[in-house]
Parts: structure tokens; C-alpha cells; sequence
């Protein structure tokens, strides 16, 4: 068989076909995106909330290991937050992902910071505290800190005795 009649033998897609195609393409594109999108906006958000985790960890390990307060400020609104040794000594500050910022936070020694004393617990022993991160969708991750040091994450947000 020669080249020109393997030319004249091929058949091409047709425009009507080609539209079906890119109709078809196009809508299951409108389907996955905004899904895509909700997944990555809650990715960042549980991101976000194991780095806190992570930080208020370290904080309470370096308090035990430099025999040191260490604080953990979470101003409101903002989307960073910082580590502190003995109040005001900044060890480093965190900025939070894209689309998260801190919601609110509820700790009970002083509203927006987390005290870490030397023993590793909280500075005001009878009460921990929650820092509550909100992505752009409105969803919330909770980081409650107990009494005794121990931090977990939570969709939901902590009982009256926490």
C-alpha cells in the first residue's frame, strides 16, 4: 500500500464532532473544579491546623528543656502567629496558608496567647484554651490545648469542659 492511499483512505474528525468533544470535556471540567477547589481549601485548612499543633508541641517541649515560659500569640483576624520565649523574646513567627487565617481563640489566662510553663503545662493550671482557623469556604478547625500540655485537632468544637 502507498503513502497516497493511506492519505486518501484517512478520515478526519468532523466539526460536529469536535464540539461534542470539547461539550462533553467542558462539562466535566465544571463538574471536578469547584470539588478540586473544596479539597484544596480544606487540605490548607487541616495543613494549617497540624502546623499550630506542631508549634504549641515545641513550645511546651522548649519550655520543659530551657527551663523557660514560652507563648504562643494568636492575634485574631490575622494570618500569622507567633512563638515567643518568656513573653516577648520572638523565636519565630508563622504565617498560615493562603485562605486561613485565626478565627477566634479562647484560652483563659489571656484571650489570644497560649502559655507554655516550665513543667510543660499550661501556665494557669485549672484551664487550657482553643484556637479556632477558618479557610475562605467558612469551615473551622479547632486546636484545643488542655490543661496538662496535650493538643489535638477537632472538627468540632470542644465541650464546656475543655
Amino acid at each position: 500500500m502507498t503513502i497516497s492511499k493511506i492519505i486518501k483512505n484517512h478520515k478526519a474528525f468532523s466539526l460536529i464532532e469536535i464540539l461534542i468533544v470539547m461539550t462533553i470535556v467542558g462539562i466535566l471540567l465544571s463538574l471536578g473544579l469547584p470539588t478540586m477547589y473544596n479539597s484544596l481549601a480544606e487540605y490548607k485548612l487541616n495543613m494549617a491546623a497540624r502546623q499550630v499543633q506542631a508549634d504549641m508541641h515545641w513550645a511546651r517541649e522548649q519550655a520543659v528543656k530551657e527551663r523557660n515560659n514560652f507563648t504562643i500569640y494568636f492575634p485574631t483576624g490575622l494570618k500569622q502567629y507567633t512563638v515567643n520565649r518568656s513573653g516577648y523574646d520572638l523565636q519565630y513567627r508563622r504565617e498560615l496558608p493562603a485562605g486561613v487565617r485565626i478565627h477566634a481563640t479562647s484560652f483563659y489566662y489571656d484571650k489570644d496567647r497560649a502559655y507554655f510553663s516550665v513543667d510543660g503545662r499550661v501556665i494557669n493550671p485549672t484551664m487550657g484554651g482553643t484556637v479556632m482557623l477558618e479557610n475562605e469556604r467558612g469551615h473551622l478547625r479547632y486546636i484545643i490545648l488542655s490543661r496538662n500540655g496535650r493538643v489535638r485537632i477537632s472538627k468540632e468544637a470542644p465541650g464546656a469542659g475543655e
